[in-house]
């Protein structure tokens, strides 16, 4: 293993998480979060194709970008946070099969506004964003009153 591998894998080892998967675990507030869209989705019920206009882009990536300026409380306040691969639909587990990652623990969610979520795999402090669902269909909700 090179001397520059070793680092990487070393600090990924001690990052703390981004965001707690269990209640009551105090967030990092020193940690920047920052995107990658190398791995996006761009085929299946989530794909990216489906920001056909410009505009929605804009205000998507706004979004994110105000993200990357928020400490953890502040992104988890504004609704986004881990969600466990059991609590996924099962489209969006049928679809994580077929791009092979259906060996993940979870995706991250991040509330762009109303029902709209952009879905990302986090690897140490890297957003790999996946999918646009602006129907809230990966992690549908139950409805409330019922």
């Amino acid at each position: 293993m090179t001397r520059r591998r070793r680092r990487r894998k070393q600090s990924e080892a001690v990052d703390p998480p981004l965001f707690a998967k269990r209640s009551g675990a105090k967030p990092v507030a020193d940690r920047q979060l920052y995107w990658r869209f190398s791995g996006g989705d761009r085929g299946g019920p989530f794909a990216w194709t489906g920001l056909s206009d410009p505009s929605d882009y804009k205000r998507v990536l706004e979004r994110l970008f105000q993200f990357e300026t928020m400490d953890d409380g502040a992104v988890a306040a504004a609704g986004s946070h881990f969600i466990e691969r059991d609590s996924l639909g099962t489209e969006a587990l049928r679809r994580l099969e077929a791009l092979r990652l259906d060996d993940i623990d979870g995706l991250m969610s991040f509330r762009i506004g109303g029902r709209e979520r952009v879905f990302c795999r986090r690897i140490g402090r890297a957003m790999h964003v996946l999918w646009w669902d602006p129907e809230h269909r990966v992690c549908p909700a139950p409805l409330r009153n019922t």
